[in-house]
C-alpha cells in the first residue's frame, strides 16, 4: 500500500479489491475486511474494517497502536469509495472521513507473553473475528492453536 518512503500509493494496490470475488470487487458489500499487517518484517498484526459499523480497528498482540496502518487503510478505502459514489445503497458507508479509527484495545485483544507467537495470534484473531466471535483466548492457548493449525495444513495436503 505504500511506495517509497512510506507514502501511500493507490496505483500500487488498486487491483486488490478485484480479488474479492465474493463481493464482486466491491469491498463495501462485505461485512468486514480483514487484513494481516507485517510490521518491519518482524511482527504480525491485524487491521479490520467493519463496514456497517464504519470502524477500522487494529489488533496487536504486543499492544501497538497501529495508527500508521489504520490511516493507510482509511486512505485505501477512501480511494475505493470514489468509484461507488453513485450507488445510493452504499451512500451511508462512503463518507470514510466519518469512520472511527480504533487502536489496539488491550481489554479486547489477547496479548502474547513471548517474542514469537505473533503469527499464531494474528491467525487466530483473523479466524475468530471472521466468524464474528469475541477474542476469548490467551497466550496459554497458543500451543493448542499451533497444533490445530498444523493439522489443518496437513489435512489440506491429504486429499
Amino acid at each position: 500500500m505504500y511506495e517509497h518512503e512510506n507514502k501511500y500509493c493507490y496505483s500500487s494496490v488498486r487491483r486488490w479489491a478485484n480479488m474479492v470475488t465474493s463481493a464482486g470487487g466491491n469491498l463495501f458489500k462485505l461485512e468486514r475486511l480483514i487484513i494481516p499487517v507485517n510490521v518491519g518484517n518482524e511482527h504480525w498484526c491485524l487491521c479490520v474494517a467493519y463496514m456497517e459499523k464504519k470502524r477500522i480497528q487494529y489488533y496487536d498482540s504486543m499492544g501497538g497502536t497501529g495508527l500508521h496502518y489504520l490511516k493507510g487503510l482509511k486512505l485505501y478505502l477512501q480511494d475505493e469509495a470514489k468509484q461507488y459514489r453513485e450507488d445510493a445503497t452504499l451512500a451511508h458507508l462512503l463518507d470514510i472521513d466519518s469512520w472511527e479509527l480504533v487502536s489496539t484495545n488491550l481489554d479486547e485483544t489477547p496479548q502474547q507473553d513471548n517474542g514469537y507467537d505473533c503469527g499464531v495470534f494474528t491467525s487466530m484473531n483473523a479466524n475468530f473475528l471472521g466468524l464474528g466471535l469475541q477474542l476469548r483466548f490467551t497466550a496459554r492457548n497458543m500451543t493448542t492453536f499451533r497444533a490445530k493449525m498444523t493439522l489443518n495444513i496437513l489435512d489440506g495436503h491429504v486429499d
